[in-house]
């Protein structure tokens, strides 16, 4: 059992009997040796719970300062800034992570957010900085493109199984440890990768 999860269940445990308070001290703890779902956990617990935004964004930014390498941790910060609508930091992050993270799933999910609320020549130009900054997105960016630029929800161009050949594609053409490795935890990955 990992202690991350208990760690994270004690936290909302405090939370529900002993109040926001007792919560922030019990994060305060564990802060410098804490993970970063319990940083998650901590940041909802303020933004949902407590109606705290500006709090829960705080926690986001400081755990970046330990956790900026784990793509999991910045993917939910960036999901946060997506729901609080903040464009200015959202769009800080992105630029942020891209050069952090030169990988395929962070340009996709640069390019989702332009698809839903850039203007054509804006979408236009992160396309073509996508491309030349991740070269292997060259083969699938214009199936990608039509898809994203005309999905809706669980609305999409493509039926499921065309989806499915298109991921498999992907798949062929990152190479299957880099396709994994991009959905894993990057520094995990490394410290794997580096023992084998």
């Amino acid at each position: 059992l990992d202690c991350t999860l208990v760690l994270v269940n004690y936290l909302k445990f405090v939370h529900k009997v002993n109040g926001v308070e007792a919560a922030r001290q019990l994060f305060m703890k564990y802060k410098g040796s804490a993970s970063w779902q319990f940083y998650t956990a901590i940041a909802n617990l303020e933004w949902k719970l407590n109606k705290q935004p500006m709090v829960a964004r705080n926690l986001f930014e400081s755990g970046m300062g330990s956790h900026s390498t784990n793509l999991k941790f910045v993917m939910t910060y960036l999901e946060f800034l997506e729901a609080m609508n903040d464009e200015n930091n959202l769009k800080l992050l992105y630029e942020k992570i891209i050069t952090q993270h030169n990988c395929p799933e962070v340009w996709s999910r640069y390019l989702e957010y332009h698809y839903r609320f850039s203007d054509a020549q804006g979408v236009s130009a992160v396309e073509d900085r996508a491309i030349q900054k991740c070269p292997e997105l060259q083969d699938w960016l214009p199936i990608r493109k039509m898809v994203n630029r005309y999905k809706y929800l669980d609305l999409s161009p493509m039926n499921s199984q065309e989806l499915g050949a298109l991921q498999h594609r992907e798949v062929l053409n990152l190479g299957l440890a880099k396709y994994v490795a991009n959905r894993l935890d990057i520094t995990t990955f490394q410290q794997v990768g580096s023992s084998v």
